[in-house]
This record gives structure tokens, sequence and C-alpha cells, in this order.
């Protein structure tokens, strides 16, 4: 939305020297805020007292190797579970792993894994507060407004606290970087369509790419958000180049969508969405939280108070043009919504849209409420600046005591906390429960002396002759047929190739399922290779047909920009 800056601002102060570096450098104000917020996090790594952080670990420990040998998308991580292997990343999207993994060549490989992720989450903590900025500042069209809008966003307790220090979710923290850029590039289809979609489309594939339960909270915001500024620029271009670009982010991100939903059945679900992670758990007001999970409501208590605080004065504010006011009573709305989803309320809710339950944790609907926290909060800044003719309440300006409580709860929060800060070289091998394809210790009792492969029938021997994620080659002296099994699990995909006498793939072992090659007699070397999936064919597909639409839909904003009657 193209705002003029509002006339009753007067433009001839003499700001301080700290409201000057806030006007003329709020880059570099982000970028200090973002190192001084994560210190002990880009020093030493993501907190492993966090709950994912020895996961992330261990999954970037061997992504970041795979990578550098070859591997450009490495789906099967072949060394975790003991040697077993795992399809964590058929499943979960990639992309914190790739921008993790360029800075190996930097670091002593597995050994620097976890500080590896930390100077991600910073630089992922930074490029939201960049987002955040740009957008407010297409919103608000002032500097100082945005800064402090991009500052509560990064300081939200939800942002800040929960999901770096005490979650260490490094997925989630990727989705908060791309969020506010959809936001920004909605105001930049405005004045530049072309670019606009392209912008929009890119942010918004990147979070497909980041964070899968995201992709069920944020993007029905931005759609949202496009309607609101097509209502208020009373352009209806925006809300439909918006939808045509939500269209080709999904297909973009189609290399991994397709194997993310298609390889749902190959792992285990339960894990994944009963016990301690179903949904209806997470409710508040369920009565079924237990210690430390009590912050979270704290955090929401704290988060919802704000933006009620600042939208109820802001509602009583003149300054607000028609269009802006809308803006924050939808603001208001869509925060009552959350805040009633988030409660045993609407369980029954829940229970309606199984798709909603991906969600997993109902609070993740704060990733929402925080960019609403943020817009708020920039829009009362830009209201409390400079007025005369403002009621008393808001000219009591709250932005830098709402920054300072934010501060201090998340300190709190820390104290209280005590995230542990320290290197762990050795992040172990053993993957969460939804990959592994079955009990890691029961392959101990099928290889001898930790061996990679065995003849369990048949006649003659078996040697590994090399090792890769994806391709494994086994030579083979056999008298008679021989059944040969190798330390990987079993997963749908695997196939013989190479073999002169022939050889098939099986599945052996109830307990824990590992490859069984069955091969004829004879002296042969046999290669066994996890080909390219359907899903992984499929997808590829699918991106390049987002690729195509994408420069479409960008050719033919330009078309329209160009025209002469264009408005």
């Amino acid at each position: 939305m193209q705002h003029q800056p509002n006339p009753t601002v007067p433009t001839n102060t003499q700001p301080g020297s700290a409201v000057r570096l806030f006007q003329s450098r709020p880059l570099l104000v982000l970028l200090l805020a973002s190192l001084c917020l994560m210190l002990p996090v880009w020093l030493i790594g993501l907190p492993f007292s966090g709950h994912d952080a020895p996961t992330h670990a261990r999954w970037q420990a061997v992504f970041a190797e795979q990578f550098w040998s070859g591997d450009l998308y490495p789906r099967w991580l072949a060394s975790i579970n003991e040697g077993l292997g795992s399809p964590a990343f058929f499943i979960y999207p990639p992309l914190p792993h790739f921008v993790a993994a360029l800075l190996a060549p930097l670091s002593d490989g597995a050994a620097w894994a976890q500080q590896r992720l930390g100077i991600s989450a910073t630089l992922a903590l930074f490029v939201g507060g960049v987002g955040a900025w740009l957008w407010l500042h297409a919103l608000t069209r002032d500097r100082i407004s945005a800064l402090c809008g991009a500052l509560v966003f990064l300081l939200a307790p939800y942002h800040l606290f929960l999901d770096t220090y005490h979650r260490s979710a490094y997925a989630e923290l990727w989705a908060f970087a791309w969020a506010p850029l959809s936001l920004w590039a909605i105001h930049l289809i405005a004045r530049n369509p072309a670019r606009g979609v392209g912008v929009y489309t890119l942010a918004t594939a990147a979070l497909a790419l980041s964070h899968a339960p995201s992709c069920l909270v944020l993007p029905p915001v931005y759609v949202a958000y496009a309607a609101w500024l097509a209502w208020s620029e009373k352009r209806k271009d925006i809300f439909l180049w918006t939808c045509a670009a939500s269209a080709a982010a999904i297909l973009l991100a189609g290399g991994y969508l397709a194997t993310a939903l298609t390889h749902q059945g190959y792992i285990n679900n339960d894990a994944l969405y009963t016990g301690f992670f179903e949904f209806d758990r997470w409710l508040l007001l369920s009565g079924r939280w237990q210690g430390g999970e009590l912050a979270i409501s704290g955090i929401t208590v704290v988060q919802f108070g704000a933006l009620f605080v600042l939208g109820g004065l802001l509602l009583r504010a003149t300054p607000l043009d028609a269009g802006q006011r809308a803006l924050v009573k939808i603001a208001i709305a869509g925060a009552i919504f959350l805040l009633l989803m988030m409660t045993i309320v609407a369980a029954p809710l829940w229970k309606l849209v199984p798709l909603a339950q991906k969600i997993q944790f109902p609070w993740r609907l704060l990733t929402a409420q925080t960019m609403l926290l943020a817009l708020v909060a920039a829009l009362y800044v830009q209201a409390t600046r400079g007025l005369g003719h403002a009621p008393r309440t808001i000219r009591q300006r709250l932005a830098l005591p709402l920054l300072a409580v934010l501060l201090a709860v998340n300190g709190g929060l820390l104290v209280l906390g005590k995230p542990v800060f320290e290197r762990h070289p050795a992040p172990g091998s053993i993957d969460v429960p939804e990959y592994r394809m079955g009990p890691v210790n029961g392959s101990a009792a099928l290889f001898d002396n930790g061996g990679k492969v065995r003849v369990v029938t048949g006649q003659g021997s078996a040697r590994l002759e090399a090792l890769s994620p994806r391709h494994l080659r086994i030579h083979v002296d056999a008298a008679s047929d021989v059944r040969v099994i190798v330390r990987q699990f079993y997963y749908p995909g695997w196939e013989c190739s190479g073999a002169s006498a022939g050889c098939t793939v099986a599945r052996f072992g109830p307990g824990t399922p590992v490859l069984a090659v069955d091969v004829k007699a004879g002296k042969q070397s046999v290669d066994v290779i996890l080909a390219k999936t359907r899903g992984e064919r499929i997808g590829l597909l699918v991106s390049c047909a987002g690729l195509v639409l994408l420069a479409a839909l960008c050719l033919a904003a330009r078309w329209q920009h160009a025209r002469p009657n264009d408005s």
C-alpha cells in the first residue's frame, strides 16, 4: 500500500543521534540486534538442551558430507542409525540444511555441524528482520516505524525464546525468515507486478522447502493480506496475482513436496502425531500441559496482550486512514480467531479438518500472531510519532517500553529455562523414531563384528566393494544361489543392476528390516541402488512446470504493467 507520509508528522524536526541511526542505517541496526540476540548461538551453536538441536546436528553432519561428496540432494542419509540409513529428507524440508551445508568447507566437518546450524539460525533471524522492515516500510512509509515493528518481530518471545533457545526449532526459524518477504512482495506487486510475483513465488516456495507445518499457517495469512491490500488500493489484480503466484510457489516446491506427500506411508507416522505429539494435548485449557510447557501459556499471554493493547489504542487514533483502520481491525479479529483456535474450545474444529492436525502443535499459530503483532506495533509507532492532535492515550509512546518488556520476557524465560550452551562434537547417529525403519539395536545380531554384508542362505561368500549414499557394490562368490543381507534399512526403491546372473532385492528380518539381495550362483559383482523414486521423478517435472509458470506470470505481469492505460 503506497501511503504518503502522515501530514500530521513534522518533517522539519531534528532527531537525536539514535533516531538518525534508526533512520539511516536500519539494516545495520537489525544486523547488530540479530548478532547480539543470537550471540551464544552463532559462537557455539544451537543449544543442545533445545528439543530439536541434537536431531538437526546429526542430520547436518551427514547431509553436508553427502552434499559435498556429490549427492546434490541428500534424501537418504546413509550413515545414520549406525549405518542402517534414514529416509529423513524424503519427508523433511531440505532448504535450511542446504544453507548450513554451504558453510561446511569453512568448518571442521561433522564436529562443527552444531555451530553451522547456529550461524545459519542467526542468518535466518537477520533475514527475517530485513524482510519485516521491507514489508512494514512498504506499509507505513516510515523508517523508524518499520524498524520498531521489525525489532518487535525479532523480540517476540515465541520467535526468539521458544523457537531458538528453548526448542532449537531450526526449520521453523527459517519459516520466520521467509514470511515477511512474502508480505513485502504483495506490496511490490502493487508497484511492479512482475518483480513482486517473482519475489513472492520464490519466498513462498522457500517457506514450503523450509518447514511443512508453517505452510498450513502462513499462506492463508498471505492471501488474506493480499485481499485487504486489493480492497484498500481498489485493485483486484493484486489479489489475483498473489493467488496465481501461490500456485506457482507450490509447483516450484514440487521436487520436495512430491516425495513428502507420497512417502508418508513408508514411515512411522504414529511417532509424529500420537502420544506426546497429539494435537489436542497442546490446546490451551486442555489440562494436559505439564511443567516447563506452561511457558507457552506465558508467551501467549504476553504476545496477545501486547497486540490487543496496541490495537485498542490504535483504533482511538485519528491519524489512521480508512485502509489502516480496517487493517488494524482485521489484525485484532485475526488474533482473536488464532487465540480461540489455540484453546480447547476449538477441538471439534480441529477434528473436523484432519489436514489442520498436521500443524502438530496448535501453538504454532503463534507464527501468524507474531506477524500480526509486528504489524500493529509498526502502525502504532507511525501513529504516535510527533502527533499533536491524537488522544492522550495514543500519545503515550509505548514502542520503547514494549521492546523493553519483550526483551525482559525473553531474558526471564532464558534464566528459567537454562539452555545449555556447549559444543557437542559427536552429535550421535540414532535418528528420531519416525525415520527409523525398525529397531536399530536389532541389527547387531544380524551382522558379525560390525560387518556390512552377510550370507544368510546358500553356500558362498560376499564382501562390500563400494559404498555411497544410494549405491553399494557387493562382490559375491557363490557355489549355489545365495541370499546376502546388507546393513542398510530396506526402503521402497532399492533395486539391483549389473549382475551377470541376475539378482533381486527383498526385505529381510521381521524386527529390523534390512536389504536382502538374492543372487544366482557364480562369481560376480552386484550393484544395489536406491534409484530415483516415482515421487522424485514426478517432483522434478512439477518443479520445472513451476519455473515455466513463474516465467509466464512474470512476463504477463510485465506486459500488463507496461500498458499505457494501466492504472
